[in-house]
């Protein structure tokens, strides 16, 4: 099956970065916050930020104008979630557009980007980050 079109762009990328730093320490260590606050350091969230933020660069390039990214991770820490994509809806390379709207109420925590969901760790859910962004 052939994916690309006559353009070599893409109509729609899908990327879930399920393996965030957070979501790998919350998993393995069972949801104790004390062991997740002692490894969390400066310097694992700030590379882990940057390959997502190279990743999305790489998605962007891929699809075809007009096309859509879904951009979803299994964390809730704004370094791996609105600040990688707000340069991206700045430079207006990228703008958010709506995406199904699944019954999450009381289970969500605040955003920095509208039409996005960022869901809270609870007994019900892993917390997780998700948007639906156009190409521009």
């Amino acid at each position: 099956m052939k994916l690309q079109s006559a353009t070599g762009r893409l109509p729609a990328v899908l990327f879930a970065f399920s393996a965030s730093l957070l979501s790998l320490i919350l998993f393995q260590e069972l949801l104790q916050p004390e062991y997740v606050m002692d490894s969390v350091s400066a310097e694992l969230v700030r590379n882990s930020s940057r390959l997502q933020s190279e990743l999305l660069r790489k998605a962007v390039r891929l699809v075809k104008q007009g096309g859509i990214i879904v951009y979803s991770t299994c964390s809730v820490l704004p370094e791996e979630n609105e600040r990688v994509i707000l340069p991206f809806l700045k430079k207006g390379t990228l703008s958010v557009v709506a995406c199904a709207e699944p019954d999450l109420s009381g289970h969500l925590l605040p955003c920095e980007v509208p039409g996005a969901f960022l869901v809270c760790p609870d007994a019900e859910y892993e917390g997780f980050f998700a948007v639906c962004l156009k190409k521009n």
